[in-house]
């Protein structure tokens, strides 16, 4: 039931965020005009990090039950791992 939950929010609201800013950021390209290349950069980090996010969950979806649970039970441990 999780991954059913998962996948139609992904499908929903995901998708559809990471081709409106594709599409927000092409337009910008076409317009060149310098005083938008802060917004352009800033929406280009946006887009880099809801793909990110959208590759995550990809890779979360092809985890065999066993261990998404083991995984869920590392919280806080796996973010200290990357910190440290």
């Amino acid at each position: 039931m999780f991954r059913v939950i998962l996948e139609e929010r992904k499908r929903r609201e995901f998708d559809p965020t990471i081709e409106v800013v594709r599409e927000c950021v092409a337009e910008s390209k076409k317009s060149g005009s310098t005083s938008e290349t802060y917004a352009r950069e800033r929406m280009e980090e946006l887009l880099e990090f809801i793909v990110l996010l959208s590759a995550l969950f990809e890779e979360f979806r092809n985890l065999s039950p066993t261990a998404m649970k083991g995984m869920v039970k590392l919280r806080g441990g796996l973010r200290k791992l990357l910190q440290g």
